[in-house]
């Protein structure tokens, strides 16, 4: 994946910056109850806690949850995000900045329900839009199913265990919230964490109402508009 830098500046002259790479770190050698496996944990953990003490989503989470607290979520900011190829930069709401920055931590976390994310951070895209996800979404999974059958494994065309995994990810987007809210005084990662899930809700029903609203871009393959 590399190095990317997520750098906030607020209106008032405050700066934030977040350095992120591919491995999960206990923050700062703190071990804040919080972060115990046992805290508010998820209802389908799949975790022994005899051998991961520590929720790995909450540790990889912690560094960002300790410098956003008392932050107000709809405060406005310019974020920039500097990654090896590109510089993204956008006007936008800490909500939304931390939101992107939430998603690209989660997915590298070693949390067992967001595995299946890790090649969507290795190609991060920062504050893609509804269609933009979904695209990516749906690509991701499909290149996979390939690569499985190239490997002479079975590939899953109907893209089943798609809607599974988001499925399994909105149950723990919603129990993991609760370990926010009594991990922090502050709205600004919870709603981050919220706005990150309006998504993971909508992946399963587009899958299987809206795939073929992208017939139109591919005509090029000899695909027929889906109104056709």
């Amino acid at each position: 994946m590399g190095n990317i830098t997520y750098l906030l500046r607020y209106d008032d002259g405050r700066q934030q910056q977040f350095m992120v790479d591919a491995t999960a770190t206990p923050p700062d050698g703190t071990n804040a109850g919080w972060m115990d496996l046992s805290f508010h944990r998820c209802r389908h953990c799949p975790l022994d806690e005899a051998e991961v003490p520590q929720c790995p989503l909450a540790v990889r989470l912690s560094h960002l949850v300790s410098t956003t607290s008392l932050q107000c979520s709809h405060e406005e900011l310019q974020a920039t995000v500097t990654m090896a190829a590109r510089t993204v930069s956008l006007r936008t709401t800490a909500q939304r900045a931390l939101s992107s920055l939430m998603g690209l931590l989660t997915a590298t976390s070693g949390c067992p329900h967001t595995g299946f994310l890790a090649p969507m951070a290795s190609f991060h895209l920062p504050f893609a839009t509804e269609r933009e996800t979904l695209y990516r979404v749906a690509s991701m999974y499909l290149l996979g199913q390939y690569l499985r059958q190239s490997q002479g494994q079975t590939p899953d065309w109907r893209l089943q265990g798609l809607r599974q995994a988001y499925q399994q990810l909105h149950i723990m987007n919603r129990d993991f919230a609760e370990r926010l809210r009594a991990a922090t005084q502050d709205d600004a990662a919870v709603n981050s964490l919220v706005l990150l899930d309006i998504m993971t809700r909508y992946v399963p029903d587009f899958i299987d109402e809206s795939l073929n609203e992208f017939a139109s871009e591919f005509a090029a393959y000899g695909v027929q508009p889906a109104d056709t």
